[in-house]
């Protein structure tokens, strides 16, 4: 059992144990909050996984779940199973994820939302894909849709969307990657930096990810659906013009690092602009829509 109260203070990553322990290969970081029953079907999918288990650790963080979560997770004996850290609530992904890889020692780290799942095979054939290909850095797959409680044959994206190599153009005009099916090489994600846990990205922080991976490594796509993503009422909305005013951002950060061109930037600025726009002004009120056109030109 290995359960860390960590409330607001800061864990830092000792590397010199992770280079001794990093013959794991995966660390699955798992964040949740108040969703109790639905992490329990979350961590089956995860114990279900044709890689042997010695091969994969599986970390918890509790964004300061009120739902009983640790005394159900030690109930079932799961507890025992996982890493399990508890943080007080912050609110963003990006930070409850951080702290997972912080503390990871698998040589790659595989996302998981708590309200999804996978398949048995998943990490087992990502693995074979990034042992057998060192310049990945990063493989995700397609994924069928859980709607009402029941797995359909519904895919979340076609496969003519999915793309491999290097696919940082495609990933600006669409973000095709979905969290909970990506595995990702520790020491590339380190070195494109983690989770940016700016509040004004929140919902976006994995595609600002995505895209600085794609930026510096080439990704494998998976047509194969190895993933189970749910729809329902908890999914994070997206408000359009926090979206818009995020994405802007994102666009402007890889402007200023010069991994997007100011032409290259002031294209993309258009191409959002001109394809948002009849959703934008569907969506908002007369004033905020003038703001965003301001904001946007």
């Amino acid at each position: 059992m290995w359960i860390w109260d960590c409330g607001s203070d800061n864990i830092l990553m000792d590397t010199e144990q992770y280079n001794m322990e990093n013959k794991l290969l995966f660390s699955v970081v798992i964040p949740t909050y108040n969703r109790i029953q639905l992490l329990r079907r979350a961590l089956e999918s995860v114990f279900a996984q044709t890689l042997d288990r010695n091969k994969y650790e599986v970390i918890v963080v509790d964004d300061g779940s009120t739902d009983n979560t640790k005394e159900i997770l030690k109930d079932s004996n799961i507890i025992d199973r996982i890493k399990y850290i508890y943080q007080s609530n912050c609110g963003l992904q990006s930070i409850v994820r951080n702290r997972g890889i912080q503390v990871a020692k698998g040589r790659y780290i595989a996302f998981l939302d708590s309200d999804d799942e996978w398949l048995p095979s998943k990490l087992e054939k990502q693995a074979d894909i990034l042992m057998k290909d060192s310049k990945c850095a990063l493989v995700c797959t397609n994924a069928y849709l859980i709607k009402d409680e029941i797995v359909t044959n519904e895919l979340y994206t076609k496969n003519q969307n999915l793309f491999s190599g290097n696919v940082f153009f495609k990933l600006l005009h669409n973000n095709f990657i979905i969290n909970s099916s990506v595995v990702v090489r520790k020491k590339a994600l380190l070195q494109s930096g983690v989770f940016d846990e700016n509040k004004s990205l929140k919902s976006l922080e994995d595609y600002d990810l995505w895209l600085r991976l794609g930026r510096s490594y080439p990704i494998v796509s998976l047509s194969e659906p190895l993933t189970l993503y749910r729809i329902h009422a908890g999914n994070i909305s997206k408000d359009v013009l926090q979206t818009y005013r995020g994405l802007i951002q994102i666009y402007h950060k890889l402007e200023r690092s010069e991994k997007l061109s100011r032409y290259e930037y002031i294209r993309i600025l258009f191409e959002k602009y001109r394809t948002g726009l009849h959703a934008i002004k569907t969506a908002l009120k007369k004033k905020e829509y003038r703001y965003l056109k301001t904001f946007l030109l």
